[in-house]
């Protein structure tokens, strides 16, 4: 996949591919923009995919709602999925 231009508004699955250092993108957002999200992984052994999308609010778990960004992410990794560590920019 290769944006231009638009985003995903939903589930976007993408595979996490085996290797020292592996970058993947999500074009994700919802109707009021887009809110990507880059996910940056060390030393993947085993390859699976993994689902992003982002939910517009605020997370039912959120200590002080008032001070909170109005939206949040999920990402769900499939069960396969072995690395070291792992870091998310949004």
């Amino acid at each position: 996949m290769a944006r231009t231009s638009g985003h995903v508004i939903g589930n976007l699955e993408k595979n996490i591919s085996t290797g020292a250092l592996v970058t993947q993108a999500f074009e994700i957002g919802s109707a009021l923009g887009y809110t990507p999200v880059t996910l940056d992984f060390t030393d993947v052994t085993t390859g699976d995919n993994i689902t992003a999308h982002v939910t517009e609010g605020t997370h039912s778990q959120a200590a002080t709602p008032a001070n909170t960004l109005q939206r949040y992410w999920t990402i769900a990794p499939g069960s396969s999925l072995a690395y070291t560590n792992y870091s998310a920019t949004f």
